[in-house]
Order: C-alpha cells, then structure tokens, then sequence
C-alpha cells in the first residue's frame, strides 16, 4: 500500500468514528438534558465532545497535509517557514542587545536615583521606570 491509499483509509476511518461518536451521543437522553430538572452527568457529555474534537482537529491535520499536497505548496511553506525562522533570529539578537543596554541603564538609574526617587528605589522598579522612559512615558 502507498501513503497516498493509507492517508486515504485513515480520513475516512476518522470521519465515521467521528460521525459514529456524535451518532451515540445524539440519542434520546443526551439531547434533551437542558429540559430536565433531574441530575444529568455531565462528564460523559464533556468526554463525548473532547474524542470528537481530538478526532476532528486529526481530521483537519490529514486534509490539510492532503491540500498542501495536491497544490503543491511545500515550497512556498517551507519558504515562509524559513523567512519567519530568519526574521525570528534577527529579532531575538536585538531583543538580547537591547536588553542588556536597559539592563546598564537600569543599574546606572539605580545607584544614582534610588535614594532620592521612589520610582528608582528597587531594581525592578527602576527597570519599569527605564523601560517606560524609552517608551516615551516620563514619570517625575
């Protein structure tokens, strides 16, 4: 058998577990338990829902992979994939430059303001204070 025939008998093997668990929970009982003044379990109902939601979500997954194939857009996922990858990497260098600027900033604004501002009395505020000033809100 090839992928193709055992991605095909897996859809739809999914599919009418699927069907067939939201068939069980549609008898009589399960539908009508909003109308009812006795104690309904409930846990059987949320069960209910999560194996069909699991199965579907697979379902989803399977399609998916099934329409990225017959498109033929492999490529041009793999090539967002890596332009995300590569942008990623970009801003996590700057992000570590960056945090170590404010970091000097923030023990600098410490020693010189902490006895005399209350906005600089600690290191974690005196990282808020320096993070707010470069985002344009002075506090004084």
């Amino acid at each position: 058998m090839t992928i193709n025939i055992l991605i095909n008998l897996s859809i739809v093997i999914l599919y009418i577990i699927a069907f067939s668990i939201k068939l069980a929970f549609l008898n009589g009982d399960n539908v009508n338990f909003f109308n009812t003044n006795k104690y309904v379990n409930t846990y059987n109902i949320a069960n209910y829902y999560n194996q069909v939601y699991y199965i579907e979500c697979l379902l989803l997954i399977i399609v998916f992979h099934k329409i990225l194939n017959f498109l033929k857009l492999y490529d041009y996922v793999r090539l967002f994939y890596a332009s995300i990858f590569v942008g990623f990497i970009t801003i996590a260098k700057y992000f570590i430059f960056i945090v170590f600027i404010l970091l000097g900033y923030t023990s600098i604004a410490h020693i010189l303001w902490g006895p005399f501002i209350e906005d600089y009395r600690s290191f974690g505020d005196s990282f808020l204070s320096i993070l707010l000033f470069t985002a344009g809100n002075y506090i004084f």
